[in-house]
């Protein structure tokens, strides 16, 4: 069973946070010892927390975030065991959900083309962020055909992961 049911919102704002922190001038965090380690260390247990208290116990957590990828290479360290799964879809579709939901407050139906170059500009580096971290640890699937065929696109995906195809996974393993 996979468990998507916690508000990535929460995740999303302690990684902003972290980020605000790691490019901050950040000389009296490094003499009192707290960073990187103890900001890293919490960071890790306020997500693990809502992967454990904010959803039903089951053995897959999944944030349904696309933004979290922003923070790829950080979860993927901060998480070792993790693989990722970076479900891509149409930039039409995606542009005209940001349009609809209002998520640019600059980008509206006069000016689609802005909101196409964001997504280009952040898919390529998710592709790049998803690829560098290699296939055993990364997959990405196209939306589309995950909704068209999706036990065939889900066959791919956990083989990709795991020697066998199986609905039982291991219960450390955390999808972002």
């Amino acid at each position: 069973m996979i468990n998507c049911g916690a508000e990535p919102i929460y995740s999303m704002h302690v990684l902003a946070l972290r980020e605000g922190i790691r490019e901050s001038k950040k000389d009296w965090l490094i003499k009192a010892n707290i960073y990187p380690k103890a900001i890293d260390q919490a960071t890790k247990a306020f997500i693990r927390e809502l992967a454990v208290n904010m959803v039903d116990k089951a053995p897959i957590y999944c944030q349904k975030q696309p933004l979290l990828f922003r923070h790829l290479n950080y979860l993927a360290a901060q998480f070792p065991k993790a693989k990722f799964v970076h479900v891509l879809r149409d930039g039409r579709a995606a542009v005209a959900s940001t349009i609809a939901r209002r998520i640019y407050p600059r980008v509206t139906s006069e000016n689609p083309h802005i909101a196409l170059q964001i997504w280009d500009k952040t898919v390529r580096q998710m592709l790049v962020d998803c690829q560098d971290l290699g296939p055993q640890r990364c997959y990405t699937v196209v939306y589309e055909k995950l909704v068209l065929y999706p036990e065939r696109e889900l066959q791919k995906l956990l083989g990709k992961f795991y020697t066998t195809f199986t609905y039982q996974v291991k219960s450390d393993a955390l999808l972002f």
